[in-house]
C-alpha cells in the first residue's frame, strides 16, 4: 500500500458519509461515523474476506432506533455475519460497557418477545430467516487502538459465551486488525516472489529402527513419465506459523476461496492446539500445495529441505491461518501437519494439472459455486473482451473491467467494475425470473443443466458449454448489464430521496424489489420489442442509445414499472390487514419477494399491457 491505511480509512469514511448527504466529516456525529465505518469495512474488506456479494451490502446495513446494536446483517449459506461498529475520535476509546453491550446482541435477537417488541422493521426483515440455533459470527469493528484491558475483557466474554453455545463466535477488530485485513485483501492477488523453503525433519523409522528424512516421494508411483512430482512430508506448527507470518495471504494466491474467517472448524482447531497439540496431526486433514519447481537441498546425503518456486497452498487456508495466528510457540512445537506438495510444469491455471488440483482439492460444500467457474474459458474470454466496451450513460464514460474473481482491486472512477456474480444475476433475471436470486446464487453457477443448474443457460448456449461469444452475443451480454446499471442507479437515487423525506412507504419497498424491476424490463423487451432486440442491445453496448436527444426508454419506462411493482406489493399488504374483524397474518416483504404466487400476479399485470405502454 502506497498510502497510509489511516488515510485510506478516512477517505473511505468521508465517501460513505457523502453518499448519505453528509459532506463535512467534521460535522458528522460519532454514530454516523460508526455507520460509515461499517459501510467501509463491508465494501472494502468484508466482501473479499467473508465472500459477501457487493450488491447485497447496502441492503444488509441496519440503522436507526431499534437496531438493537446491529449495524450489518448478512447470511451466507447457513451462517450469519453480524457487525457492530464504534468510531472513536482522538480523545475517546472503546469502553468496557460497549464491549459488554456487544455481547448482549445475541440474547436480544434470540429472545423472541424482546425482539418483537424492540427491533425495528429493517432488522426484522434482515433476520426473517434467523433461527436461534443458527451459526453466527459477531464482529466488533472499531478504529480504536485496542487497549490490553479491553482485549482481555473481550477475550474473557468470548470464552464465556462461546462455551455456552458452540454455534456463536466473536471477533474484535481494532485499527491494527483493520489494517491487517485491508492489506490481506489488497495483496490477495499477489504471488510469492522468490522461493519458499520447506524444512524436512529427521525421524526414526519405527519399523526399520533407522533414522531418515521425514518425507515420502510419490513421483514415480503417480507419474511414470516423470512429468510431475509429488511429495508428502510433515511441517511443524512453528514452521508453518513462520511461513504464514512471512507471506500471509500470498500463500493462498491460487486458492479459490482463501481464509473464510472464524467458524466452528477454527474453534475446534484452537481447542486442539490448546489442549492436545500433539494430537493435531491425527485430527487434521493436512495441507495441499502446488509449485512449478521443486528442488531438494541436501546436507551431505541427507535431505535438509525442499525449495519451491511459485508456491501456493490450494487447500488448507483455514489450518494455515489458524496456526499462523496462534501465539503459543511451546504448543506449536508439538504440532505436526501433513503437507502434500505437487510440482506441475504448467504455471498458468487456465489449463492442465494445476487447475484440476485446485478445483478437486476444494470440492467442499463450504465453497461458493461461483469460485469454481472463475477459470472457465468463457470467463477468461469475457475478461479479455468486455473491456472493449464503455458505459456511455454518464460523463465521463466508464470503461468496463470484468472481475471473474472476487479479489480486492483498487476502484477507479473511470472504471465500471462488473463482477461475475453481478453479471450472472442480471443476465438470468432479464431473460427468466427474479425468484431464484433469493434462493442464493448456487444454481446460477451449477453446471448440471439437467438438474436445474443454470450456469450454461446464463453463460452458455441453451444449457450447453461454450468457450466464446460472437459479437451479437457479446453486445447482448454487456447491453443487459448496461441497462441494469442504469436502472440500479435510478433505484439508488430515488431510494435516497425517499429516505431523506422519511417516505419509506410501499413506493420505497418497491424500489427494494430491484430484481423484479429488472425482470420487468426484460419481460417488456422480450415480449413487446422482440424484433428490435438485436438493435437495442447494439445501441446499449456501443452507447448510441444514450446519444439521443430525447429521454432514453429506460428512464421513460421506469415510473410505470415501479408503480406496477408497488401496486402488487400494496395489494398483498392490504390482504394481510384486518378482514371482517379477524386479525390476519402481518405482511412480510421479504416473503413477498420470494413468493411465486406473488410473482405470478406481477406477471399478469404486465400481460394486460401492450407495446403502446412502453414506446422506445
Amino acid at each position: 500500500m502506497d498510502k497510509r491505511f489511516e488515510d485510506i480509512l478516512k477517505e473511505g469514511l468521508e465517501r460513505s458519509l457523502r453518499d448519505k448527504g453528509i459532506n463535512d466529516f467534521n460535522t458528522a456525529t460519532n454514530i454516523q461515523r460508526g455507520k460509515a465505518l461499517t459501510d467501509f469495512y463491508a465494501k472494502e474488506i468484508g466482501q473479499y474476506l467473508y465472500k459477501i456479494y457487493e450488491e447485497d451490502i447496502d441492503d444488509s446495513l441496519c440503522d436507526g432506533k431499534g437496531d438493537l446494536g446491529v449495524d450489518f446483517v448478512y447470511k451466507k449459506d447457513n451462517e450469519w455475519l453480524i457487525f457492530q461498529s464504534k468510531y472513536k475520535g482522538r480523545n475517546s476509546c472503546v469502553t468496557l460497557d460497549e464491549i459488554s453491550g456487544f455481547f448482549n446482541i445475541h440474547s436480544r435477537i434470540t429472545d423472541q418477545d424482546y425482539f418483537e417488541k424492540h427491533a425495528n422493521r429493517f432488522l426484522k426483515d434482515l433476520l426473517i430467516d434467523f433461527k436461534s440455533n443458527d451459526t453466527i459470527q459477531f464482529i466488533f469493528i472499531t478504529n480504536d487502538n485496542i487497549s490490553r484491558s479491553i482485549e482481555d475483557e473481550f477475550n474473557r466474554l468470548k470464552r464465556e459465551h462461546e462455551a455456552k453455545n458452540e454455534n456463536i463466535f466473536f471477533e474484535l477488530k481494532g485499527l491494527t486488525d483493520l489494517k491487517r485485513d485491508y492489506k490481506s485483501v489488497v495483496s490477495e492477488s499477489e504471488s510469492i516472489s522468490g522461493e519458499v523453503i520447506i524444512n524436512v525433519e529427521q525421524l526414526k523409522d519405527t519399523f526399520s529402527e533407522q533414522k531418515r528424512s521425514a518425507y515420502f516421494d510419490l513421483s514415480s508411483v503417480i507419474d511414470k513419465e516423470g512429468k510431475y512430482k509429488s511429495i508428502l512430508c510433515t511441517i511443524s506448527g512453528n514452521s508453518l506459523r513462520s511461513l504464514w507470518q512471512q507471506h500471509q495471504s500470498k500463500l493462498f494466491n491460487y486458492n479459490i476461496r482463501g481464509f473464510l474467517g472464524e467458524n466452528q472448524i477454527n474453534k475446534k482447531m484452537k481447542e486442539t492446539l490448546a489442549m492436545e497439540p500433539d494430537k493435531f496431526y491425527f485430527y487434521n486433514n493436512g495441507i495441499s500445495a502446488i509449485c512449478t519447481d521443486l528442488t531438494p537441498e541436501l546436507n551431505g546425503h541427507e535431505l535438509k529441505a525442499f525449495r519451491c518456486k511459485n508456491f501456493s497452498i490450494i487447500n488448507g487456508a483455514q489450518t494455515t491461518t489458524t496456526i499462523g495466528r496462534y501465539k503459543n510457540e511451546r504448543h506449536l512445537s508439538e504440532v505436526r501437519i501433513l503437507l502434500k506438495i505437487t510440482k506441475a510444469e504448467d504455471y498458468k491455471k487456465e489449463k492442465g494439472l494445476n487447475k484440476k488440483i485446485i478445483t478437486y482439492n476444494n470440492s467442499q460444500t463450504i465453497i461458493k459455486a461461483s469460485d469454481f467457474r472463475s477459470n472457465d474459458d468463457i470467463q477468461i474470454f469475457l475478461e479479455n473482451k468486455l473491456p472493449d466496451y464503455s458505459f456511455k450513460g454518464v460523463i465521463p464514460y466508464k470503461k468496463v473491467r470484468y472481475l471473474r474473481k472476487r479479489l480486492k482491486t483498487e476502484k477507479r472512477k473511470e472504471n465500471l467494475d462488473v463482477s461475475m456474480e453481478s453479471l450472472a444475476r442480471a443476465l438470468y433475471v432479464f431473460d427468466n425470473e427474479p425468484i431464484l436470486i433469493f434462493k442464493g446464487t448456487k444454481y446460477l453457477f451449477d453446471t448440471d443443466s439437467e438438474n436445474n443448474g443454470k450456469y450454461w443457460f446464463v453463460f452458455g448456449d441453451a444449457g450447453s458449454e461454450v468457450e466464446m461469444y460472437d459479437t451479437k452475443r457479446l453486445e447482448k451480454t454487456i447491453g443487459i448489464f448496461f441497462l441494469w446499471y442504469k436502472v440500479e442507479n435510478k433505484i439508488k437515487s430515488l431510494s435516497k430521496s425517499l429516505k431523506e423525506e422519511n417516505k419509506e412507504n410501499i413506493k420505497y419497498q418497491a424500489l427494494l424489489a430491484k430484481w423484479h424491476i429488472l425482470w420487468a424490463y426484460g419481460y417488456v423487451l422480450n415480449t413487446y420489442h422482440k424484433t428490435e432486440l438485436e438493435t437495442i442491445f447494439r445501441k446499449l453496448a456501443t452507447g448510441k442509445i444514450f446519444e439521443a436527444t430525447s429521454e432514453v426508454f429506460i428512464e421513460r419506462w421506469f415510473s410505470k414499472i415501479h408503480n406496477t411493482v408497488a401496486k402488487c406489493i400494496e395489494k398483498n399488504y392490504k390482504a394481510t390487514r384486518k378482514k371482517d374483524g379477524e386479525e390476519m397474518q402481518s405482511f412480510n416483504f421479504k416473503n413477498w419477494l420470494r413468493n411465486n404466487s406473488a410473482f405470478e400476479e406481477l406477471v399478469t399485470e404486465f400481460k394486460y399491457m401492450d407495446k403502446s405502454d412502453f414506446p422506445l
